[in-house]
């Protein structure tokens, strides 16, 4: 027989498993049978589960006090393999554009749960209906997250509107995170024209005549009420 002891590993510094915390600390015997010499026992140590991103984790296993034998090594290492890596999601926003050009599109960035270490990941816009250059500033650099935060932001310069049109679309698009994964890696922005309402156009006809020809005005990005005159 030989006892056993769970116990924190001095030596792995901030890799260490805490019990109460990550384990159950634990302690007992273990019985071989008379004549046997190649009998496998287990010690099982139960692991507490958690959702905090963190390291690997270890902790040690003490065998003391040996009967009818000697031991050929005292101590094993545990180690607890992290399951929990956080998940990034960026938000999809809207902006009504009320021509100051002091006016900034916010994302909202999330991580499904908080990390021990940092998180990092890049982020760049692109173009949908708004264009960079008319309607916004292109933006790109890298957003991290400090240990134990789960909030960030992206701001997006967006430039007054000077021309008749529709709400328009742009995004931000997350890519290469570290220590975690990308769960949804794109958000829109809607710029909002406070003028029109995105319905489609009204045509209306003035003085029908037999035999006319029609006339019919061409529109870009914009729908306003358009009047046809008849030509004879």
């Amino acid at each position: 027989m030989v006892n056993y002891t769970t116990l924190d590993d001095p030596t792995a510094l901030n890799l260490a498993a805490i019990a109460g915390q990550d384990y159950d600390a634990t302690n007992g015997v273990l019985n071989f049978a008379a004549g046997s010499t190649n009998a496998d026992r287990t010690i099982d140590v139960f692991l507490r589960p958690d959702t905090v991103d963190e390291p690997n984790e270890v902790f040690q296993v003490l065998l003391s006090n040996p009967v009818h034998a000697t031991l050929e090594t005292n101590r094993a290492v545990g180690t607890i393999l992290d399951d929990d890596p956080p998940c990034i999601l960026v938000q999809d926003t809207a902006i009504t554009d009320d021509g100051s050009g002091n006016q900034n599109a916010r994302f909202v960035v999330l991580l499904s749960s908080p990390s021990s270490v940092p998180i990092c990941v890049s982020y760049y816009t692109t173009n949908s209906t708004a264009i960079a250059g008319p309607d916004y500033i292109a933006t790109s650099g890298l957003l991290c997250f400090p240990p134990g935060t789960t909030n960030g932001e992206i701001l997006v310069k967006v430039l007054p509107n000077t021309v008749f049109e529709t709400n328009e679309f742009f995004f931000v698009v997350m890519a290469n995170p570290t220590n975690a994964a990308v769960c949804k890696e794109k958000g829109t922005s809607t710029i909002v024209n406070p003028l029109v309402n995105n319905l489609p156009p009204l045509v209306s006809l003035a003085s029908p005549d037999a035999g006319a020809c029609l006339s019919l005005p061409t529109t870009s990005r914009s729908w306003p009420t358009q009047v046809i005159s008849m030509a004879r």
